[in-house]
């Protein structure tokens, strides 16, 4: 995999893949027409953007963790920021991903662990396609638009030590959950 550090940029051509970059501060990986990113860290003051001409999502998750403390973007009104494709995925977020579709969307189900802002622009902010999935917001999470998890076994997990948090709309946009969590702090 490539590194992009501070000031640099990284291209993907037309159909290409990027994969397990680490986007360091100020560096920006931007995927062309039909490119993907898989598996990777997007460090804090990083991006990695879909341009409107790329594919419809910026990162494919297949079976392993994005790691973001920066931007994640896909500009496609279809696509997702992040997609699980053939096994469960995980996502760790402290920085901003922006779908204009879907946020993130985990077919096989996963888990997002989330301390940043998530947004859906398409209405869908994080769709989890099976059971058995885990949802996990700090005090400082910002989501927008609804979470959806399909199957049983789904847990939402409320964790907090740097105050307290609100967890408003349960029933109209968190939806899915079996479980709701609520950890000491």
């Amino acid at each position: 995999g490539a590194t992009v550090s501070a000031g640099g940029q990284q291209g993907v051509a037309s159909g290409g893949v990027a994969s397990a970059t680490i986007v360091g501060a100020g560096g920006q990986e931007l995927v062309g027409a039909g490119g993907v990113a898989s598996g990777p860290t997007v460090s804090s003051g990083g991006a990695l953007l879909v341009s409107s001409g790329g594919s419809a999502t910026a990162v494919i998750v297949a079976g392993g963790t994005v790691t973001n403390s920066g931007l994640i973007g896909a500009g496609v009104p279809s696509g997702a920021a992040i997609a699980g494709s053939g096994g469960v995925g995980t996502v760790v977020n402290a920085g901003t991903i922006v779908g204009l579709g879907v946020g993130i969307g985990l077919a096989s189900g996963g888990s997002v662990i989330n301390a940043g802002t998530i947004i859906g622009s398409g209405g869908t902010a994080i769709s989890f396609g099976a059971g058995g999935s885990e949802l996990e917001l700090f005090a400082s999470s910002v989501i927008s638009g609804v979470v959806s998890a399909a199957g049983t076994g789904n847990t939402l997990e409320l964790t907090g030590s740097a105050g307290n948090g609100t967890l408003a709309n349960y029933n109209t946009q968190y939806v899915g959950f079996q479980t709701l969590q609520v950890d000491a702090g």
